[in-house]
């Protein structure tokens, strides 16, 4: 008590923006958003990861990703009553840009939901981009959905 303390250099935060992610259920991106990246570092020999330090991230999580998804699919018509598994496989660049969405499993009968996530995943919003010994690198991703058959 009554001890004085030194205080050292006092250093700014840098804290990146991120949306609240309650736009995303709503499927609206509050404009203007656009996520800051330090440095772009594109990948020279062109490669693309599995398996990095840090896996490339939608803003809100990955619950917020299944209700971004889900909420797209509600009034998706299963015309069989089907029930199945959906796979899509996408790559998120240096930037967070999502490109090449392409089904990679899937259950006959349900083309609606796969043409609808194609789609989805084409119109998504940037997501937070993988990072590899301290730099923004692609990111190949999978995403998995389970269509019910008793789902409107």
């Amino acid at each position: 008590v009554g001890k004085e303390v030194e205080i050292g250099e006092i250093k700014p935060m840098h804290i990146e923006p991120m949306p609240d992610p309650g736009y995303l259920i709503k499927g609206e991106m509050p404009m203007p958003f656009e996520p800051e990246l330090t440095e772009t570092v594109l990948n020279p020999d062109g490669t693309v990861y599995n398996i990095v330090e840090q896996m490339p991230e939608f803003y809100g999580g990955s619950e917020t990703l299944k209700l971004y998804v889900d909420s797209r699919l509600k009034n998706i018509e299963n015309q069989n009553n089907l029930s199945g598994k959906i796979i899509v496989n996408f790559v998120v660049d240096e930037n967070g840009v999502l490109s090449n969405p392409k089904i990679i499993k899937s259950v006959q009968g349900l083309q609606n939901f796969e043409k609808a996530l194609i789609i989805i995943f084409n119109e998504m919003p940037k997501w937070k981009a993988g990072v590899q010994n301290g730099r923004p690198v692609k990111v190949n991703m999978n995403f998995q959905i389970q269509i019910e058959g008793d789902r409107v």
